[in-house]
């Protein structure tokens, strides 16, 4: 996450089957600060929308404006295994329910437009070719 300039990691995304999220809002010149969150679960979320420039350690290069709830409530257990609740907005509410997705199989592009979603597909297809050079 931090090598790659994240914000959030779910371990799924780097091959562990847990239910576990960490994030970090903190910038770059600050110190360290990352929270776990074990087994989340959307419990509520506000009718009223946010937007905001998401992007993926998944999906490299690729930011798209993606609206989500603006506010949530999650349950989660804690490092230590407690039970605890966050009432988040803001960026952490974006996060949470952006890494939260991924434990449940879904991608931000999921929740753009076709068109969209299928232009940075075809974006992504470009870049790996790219990347991968001319063949042997």
């Amino acid at each position: 996450m931090y090598a790659a300039a994240g914000i959030g990691l779910a371990a799924i995304r780097i091959g562990e089957p847990w239910r576990v999220v960490t994030i970090d809002l903190g910038g770059q010149n600050e110190p360290r600060q990352p929270r776990v969150f074990i087994n989340p679960e959307v419990m509520w979320h506000s009718e009223e929308a946010a937007i905001y420039m998401e992007g993926c350690l998944s999906i490299p290069t690729s930011y798209e404006e993606v609206e989500r709830p603006a506010s949530v409530r999650v349950r989660y257990l804690d490092i230590n295994g407690a039970q605890r609740k966050i009432e988040a907005g803001g960026l952490l509410a974006t996060c949470l329910q952006h890494e939260i997705e991924h434990l449940d199989g879904k991608l931000f592009i999921d929740r753009l437009s076709r068109l969209r979603r299928d232009r940075v597909i075809k974006r992504l297809a470009k870049t790996r070719r790219h990347s991968a050079g001319p063949m042997a």
